[in-house]
């Protein structure tokens, strides 16, 4: 059982992106864009969190998508994402943004450096606009994302697949793995995970294998996550209040 609240953004969209990339799964969606340009008076709002502790572990993903662009063509998009692991939860975001929320969760964060960071991600050709908070609040995952010209939240049962796990064996990021399959939002996935991991979680809101998954497809090519660095972390997790 899904439960939604939409926000009033906090700044005007003045330009559309050129290319958005949907996955339609049980009317969830995860959207990956060009970048967004936004009000220049506005482009920096602060920005308040809901601290989640420290993450052990961080497990950055190369995104890969075939995007559809307006023309009706096909477009390959590559996003850099990353995976923070706590003691029973993550979080799941676009790399650029973690290096933003991180910097701005320090007591002694500093603005302009803040502000730096923020404009060389508005200036990144491609953004994976989406936050996944996995087993947060327990039980549940929650998935925030602007859909203009609101901030959409919503929440639904953390890792409801139904795996199927198989012999097959693959090396990911120097990881031996081992195959799962499941379907999930009228699309078929493979996923590889390692259990020299101790970990259930994974790329998006993938999670509930015996290890952790570092890699995971539709069986389309459309989408693909693949680990491509993993080492622990001591960095602090917050969920955003506003934007």
């Amino acid at each position: 059982m899904k439960s939604f609240h939409i926000y009033a953004m906090a700044f005007a969209i003045i330009a559309m992106p050129t290319i958005t990339a949907q996955a339609q799964s049980d009317g969830i969606r995860v959207t990956g864009t060009s970048a967004v340009k936004k009000n220049p008076a506005s482009d920096n709002p602060p920005k308040e969190y809901t601290a989640l502790g420290n993450s052990l572990y961080e497990c950055v993903y190369q995104y890969d998508i075939m995007a559809t662009a307006k023309s009706g063509e096909t477009v390959p998009e590559t996003y850099s994402t990353i995976l923070q692991i706590g003691n029973n939860s993550a979080k799941f975001t676009d790399m650029a943004t973690y290096c933003i929320d991180s910097l701005a969760m320090k007591p002694d964060a500093d603005g302009n450096e803040i502000a730096e960071l923020t404009n060389k991600r508005n200036k990144k050709e491609y953004l994976f606009t989406g936050e996944v908070y996995q087993n947060i609040p327990e039980g549940k995952t929650t998935y925030t994302d602007i859909v203009i010209p609101n901030i959409v939240e919503y929440e639904e049962d953390f890792a409801p697949f139904e795996w199927t796990l198989t012999e097959d064996t693959l090396t990911v990021c120097g990881y031996p793995c081992m195959k799962a399959t499941m379907t999930y939002g009228g699309r078929n996935w493979e996923a590889w995970y390692t259990e020299e991991i101790a970990s259930s979680n994974g790329p998006w809101k993938f999670a509930g294998l015996p290890g952790l998954i570092m890699k995971v497809s539709d069986d389309k090519g459309r989408h693909t996550f693949t680990a491509v660095s993993f080492r622990e972390s001591a960095m602090p997790m917050g969920k955003l209040r506003n934007i």
